[in-house]
């Protein structure tokens, strides 16, 4: 049986947005008066251009809107998973990636947004690139590895003399 085709996590979703704004833009420019009595003028079957610039313009924005549905969509259900305790607090990024039909690249790019928005605090593994989840709720519980701690709240690599995360002022012990 033929595998899935893996979905996207797009970031360009503006510039698909502003294209088709731009699109509709120019085909209302050519519908003023002075400018569409020149293209009329001119010759008539111009007017084509101005109809599919209004077609364009309408399919970008619906696509774009459409993408914005499916990355809100997505990342709700990540948050979902990663709030349910699905991953505790490690995981591997092909894990998580294979679980929502994305690849490695693209689930990477949604979890540093996640976190760029605030809406997730998690960090990457230096030594062994797993992602790190914090204990949600709980105090900054220490997990040692490779000689290591983590702060469970955003997942810093610290070491184990540290009483204080100085990423975000935990307190680990």
């Amino acid at each position: 049986m033929p595998r899935p085709e893996k979905k996207e996590y797009l970031q360009d979703i503006p510039v698909i947005i502003g294209v088709g704004i731009a699109f509709l833009a120019f085909a209302t420019i050519t519908l003023i008066s002075p400018i569409s009595d020149w293209i009329h003028a001119w010759v008539n079957w111009l007017y084509i251009f101005t109809y599919l610039f209004y077609f364009c313009g309408v399919i970008c924005i619906a696509v774009g809107i459409a993408l914005l549905y499916q990355n809100k969509r997505l990342r709700g259900q990540v948050m979902k998973a990663i709030n349910a305790g699905d991953y505790g607090a490690r995981t591997k990024l092909d894990d998580l990636a294979a679980d929502f039909n994305l690849n490695s690249g693209d689930a990477r790019r949604l979890l540093v947004d996640l976190r760029m928005a605030r809406e997730l605090k998690v960090s990457f593994d230096s030594k062994t690139g797993e992602i790190i989840f914090p204990t949600l709720g709980n105090p900054a519980l220490k997990e040692e590895s490779n000689g290591y701690i983590y702060c469970s709240f955003c997942g810093l690599q610290l070491n184990k003399d540290t009483l204080y995360c100085p990423s975000c002022g935990a307190n680990i012990h």
